[in-house]
């Protein structure tokens, strides 16, 4: 009844797609994707209202479903705008917070908040500005960021932000289309955006490439579903790197929403891209005993990032015709 109503809402049959949601409830009252997915088809229905008490159900019922959190923080500024529509033409850059520390708010600015419609509702994440030419900039970004979680399709509507003191409201949001994307069966989980009508402020980050050693200090920039105000700031250190391994393990706590994040040293400059938290079966990736063990102690100590090598990112990127060269 679930998958039924999902083929139904995406032939635009809304009262039955909410009917066999309905019917799914009715057989297993804790099915929080059903509850999900009939909030879906409330918004495509213009019913805000309805949709947020559908999400928040789904919340209630597992309080970790990403997609209905994301969801709901969609469905409420929906509701918003309906009840009090935006400024029109308003210019962002006029509600910058003055610096506080060094850099911070450029930094802050080339991070973009990246919302990518899916079957499943909104996937939420994070890319950071690698390349501008006029009013256009390229963003990269993980995969998986703008894809379908189940079919692994590339979303047909993705949009950004950035970073400014404005509300979710009158923040603007900028159509956004894909330049470049890894095969969803490849390992390389990777995209690259393009973004036209760009604000002259917004520069693309530093990158550098090079030996990055055990317990540097990194600061990562995301947007973590758990964290209500997007921009979130958290600081961290590199674990047991190995660089033969694809990912570095990184001491953050950190959350989904943070994928497709740079992980910038003390200078400010991206040494690594955040791709997603730690599961258990990544242990593997260490290959001595002493750091298996050191990675099964530091479970308590909250969420444990992977983050590509940005000479991964980099190569990549060269090979399509993007970038030409960085700084080691």
């Amino acid at each position: 009844y679930n998958n039924m109503g999902v083929a139904l809402r995406k032939q635009g049959k809304y009262d039955e797609a909410i009917a066999a949601y309905k019917k799914a409830i009715e057989i297993n009252p804790n099915d929080a994707f059903a509850y999900n997915n009939m909030g879906l088809a409330l918004d495509d229905q213009g019913k805000y209202d309805e949709a947020i008490a559908a999400h928040k159900k789904a919340l209630e019922i597992d309080p970790n479903l990403v997609l209905a959190q994301n969801n709901l923080k969609e469905a409420e500024r929906l509701l918003a705008i309906n009840n009090n529509p935006p400024l029109p033409n308003i210019d962002d850059r006029d509600y910058l917070p003055t610096e506080t520390q060094e850099g911070l708010v450029k930094k802050l600015r080339s991070t973009a908040r990246i919302i990518a419609t899916t079957s499943e509702g909104a996937s939420i994440g994070t890319g950071w500005v690698i390349q501008r030419q006029g009013n256009t900039v390229l963003i990269v970004t993980n995969r998986h960021v703008i894809s379908d979680n189940k079919s692994k399709r590339p979303s047909d509507t993705i949009e950004v932000e950035f970073y400014s003191t404005l509300d979710d409201i009158q923040r603007p949001r900028y159509k956004a289309t894909i330049e470049e994307i890894t095969d969803s069966r490849e390992d390389l989980d990777l995209a690259v955006v393009k973004v036209v009508g760009i604000p002259e402020d917004i520069e693309p980050l530093t990158m550098k490439s090079g030996w990055i050693q055990r317990n540097l200090e990194i600061t990562i920039i995301g947007h973590p579903y758990n964290i209500e105000s997007p921009w979130s700031v958290v600081k961290g250190d590199v674990m047991n790197y190995n660089p033969n391994n694809q990912y570095i393990p990184l001491d953050a706590l950190v959350a989904d929403g943070n994928s497709g994040g740079p992980v910038l040293n003390a200078d400010g400059e991206v040494i690594a891209m955040m791709v997603r938290i730690r599961f258990e079966d990544d242990i593997v990736l260490i290959n001595d005993r002493e750091s298996k063990l050191f990675l099964e102690n530091a479970r308590s100590t909250g969420d444990l990032g992977l983050a590509y090598p940005i000479e991964i990112v980099i190569k990549k990127l060269q090979e399509w015709g993007i970038l030409k060269g960085v700084r080691n």
